[in-house]
């Protein structure tokens, strides 16, 4: 396979990626700004809001790591990428919900921070590598 198309595919791969990072972070901070409202005694509706965008981000991290995986793929012998790995266990939704008080709703929240913490690494990791690959093409 001509080297320029598999320097290409990678590329692809990575703004993939990237993308399906970009729509999870924004998820997230709109479920921080939920937590929020939750911390100071937004109830049950809040929760559920808070925790469907948290599942969206979930999906879109997902897809972000199937689109990592393909970047991997097809740098097969680059050592150099980043693995996301972040999954909300359902219990935390079911905890939230049910037990809706402020100690879980603080644990929420923090995991809401990790995890933009986390896929910003990716995103910073990924355009790292996308910069090297298109300096590759381009040279």
């Amino acid at each position: 396979m001509d080297q320029k198309k598999e320097i290409l595919e990678a590329i692809n791969a990575g703004n993939d990626a990237l993308y399906h990072l970009s729509q999870a972070e924004e998820l997230l901070t709109k479920a921080k700004r939920w937590g929020l409202v939750d911390l100071f005694g937004g109830g049950m509706l809040i929760s559920m809001g808070k925790n469907a965008k948290m599942r969206q981000a979930n999906d879109e991290i997902i897809e972000a790591k199937y689109c990592i995986e393909r970047l991997k793929n097809e740098l097969r012998d680059v050592e150099s990428y980043m693995q996301v790995d972040f999954t909300v266990d359902d219990f935390l939704f079911v905890a939230d919900v049910l037990f809706d008080n402020f100690i879980s709703d603080i644990y929420v929240q923090e995991k809401i921070n990790q995890a933009i913490k986390q896929v910003k690494n990716a995103a910073t990791e990924i355009e790292c590598i996308l910069d090297a690959l298109e300096e590759l093409y381009e040279g």
